[in-house]
């Protein structure tokens, strides 16, 4: 989450006893410097349900823009063992954690920033993937070219299951149900068992969707045509890979913390601390149940099919 000087910042404690009102307190501390900008306080904490307290905190208009890290105490004097971090900028907060605050965040007081660069930023983008699986979000509707190799153009939002895909007019253009309608002509079939090696250059009539790097699906139309064209694809796409540093998820504020479990828990699978490795994927699935991120359609609900398991998949996925 993001934070301004002199605005409330929203801290939530999970999974704790319940009536600890009044006795449960909260600490804010600086990452860089380890100096305490809040105090222990039980002032502004409520239990919204049963033994999840959130805890409305008055940032003072000196505070350094910089990350922190929210402590709990249940009144024992021996704080929560994992800290709940944030950041605080100069600016008001935006709608969600960018990507270089969401890396941050992931390896504070846990992993050595330098050494996960590479695997923390992959399995950030991995949990966008695996929530938008999870939530079945969101169907889409879109008109994408295809060369002459068969290779579809990728979407900027990537498709991670396809339930339907048509050829498409040469004029074909927009998005949506409406321009599908409009446009789709012929429906190609899954990628048969026998191969359509044997077929001539022309026409496409099948289609096949290989993983790509695990952030897309490669569609792939055959056999090859000398030309090109376009086709109309329905099925569940995920917001587009974080790359840049400022980039953001596409999915909100409220599943930031999701995707940081998500990222802790493959990292202490790298680290074979399988208790670890666990207790942060709980923490994501909770995320998940707690239903921030309402499934997105604009179409009738398909049977639900599989999502693959990042093999050869025969059409839908």
């Amino acid at each position: 989450m993001n934070a301004a000087p002199g605005t409330n910042v929203r801290l939530v404690a999970f999974d704790c006893p319940t009536g600890l009102v009044g006795t449960i307190s909260v600490s804010i501390v600086s990452v860089p410097t380890g100096a305490v900008l809040v105090p222990y306080t039980t002032v502004g904490i409520v239990e919204e349900q049963p033994g999840n307290y959130v805890a409305t905190v008055p940032l003072p208009l000196a505070t350094v823009p910089g990350a922190y890290l929210a402590y709990w105490d249940s009144g024992d004097g021996i704080p929560f063992p994992d800290a709940d971090p944030f950041f605080v900028s100069s600016v008001a907060a935006a709608e969600s954690q960018t990507f270089a605050e969401l890396k941050v965040a992931v390896t504070n007081q846990a992993f050595s920033q330098g050494r996960y660069t590479t695997q923390v930023s992959r399995f950030l983008n991995e949990a966008v993937s695996e929530t938008c699986k999870r939530m079945r979000w969101q169907r889409g509707h879109e008109i994408l070219d295809y060369h002459a190799d068969g290779r579809v153009t990728q979407s900027p939002n990537p498709f991670w299951r396809v339930e339907e895909l048509y050829l498409a007019s040469d004029l074909a253009t927009g998005s949506g149900e409406a321009a599908i309608a409009q446009y789709a002509t012929t429906k190609l079939e899954p990628l048969p068992t026998r191969s359509p090696a044997g077929l001539p250059n022309g026409t496409p009539m099948f289609y096949s969707a290989r993983r790509s790097g695990g952030m897309a699906l490669d569609i792939i139309v055959m056999p090859a045509s000398s030309t090109g064209g376009k086709v109309a694809i329905t099925g569940l796409q995920r917001p587009g890979a974080m790359v840049l540093d400022t980039d953001t998820s596409g999915l909100g504020e409220d599943m930031d913390r999701g995707l940081i479990a998500w990222a802790k828990s493959r990292c202490f699978e790298i680290e074979d601390d399988i208790e670890m490795a666990q207790y942060w994927k709980a923490q994501w699935e909770a995320c998940l149940t707690e239903g921030a991120l309402e499934p997105q359609d604009d179409g009738p609900i398909v049977t639900p099919g599989t999502w693959g398991d990042g093999e050869l998949a025969l059409g839908g996925v």
